[in-house]
């Protein structure tokens, strides 16, 4: 019995010593822009809905790379909360992980002319933004 427990308590010990949980984002903590097409503002923050932490072997943190994927630009209008892409996190040991980010805030439409200016200023830049 007691070896029994011994050994339980070594690897509670151990994974409290070769483990931890970072977090990354707080949710609702604007994490980046993203470029929005044909809408009122050019940009929209994105989030985390909730806050993202990941548990990993101390080792792989400095390894660790967090990226944002998303189809930008995003077409308008987009209401607070939609999906728009989403955290590629990623490290050597680590199996990855990927979690959806949402708009911020609203982006309603572009009106008829902000439309007309952003198509005339595609036609002529091309597809910069």
């Amino acid at each position: 019995m007691q070896a029994r427990a011994d050994e339980s308590a070594r690897l509670i010990e151990w994974g409290f010593r070769e483990f931890a949980s970072y977090t990354l984002y707080r949710g609702g903590e604007t994490i980046e822009q993203v470029p929005v097409w044909l809408g009122e503002q050019d940009m929209v923050p994105v989030t985390v809905p909730q806050n993202l932490s990941v548990t990993m072997a101390r080792s792989d943190r400095p390894g660790m790379k967090v990226s944002l994927v998303s189809n930008a630009p995003v077409a308008a209008p987009i209401r607070k909360g939609d999906t728009v892409g989403k955290l590629v996190i990623s490290a050597p040991g680590f199996p990855g992980k990927e979690v959806p980010v949402v708009a911020a805030q609203d982006v309603p439409k572009a009106g008829m002319f902000g439309r007309a200016f952003a198509a005339a200023k595609y036609l002529v830049f091309g597809n910069s933004l």
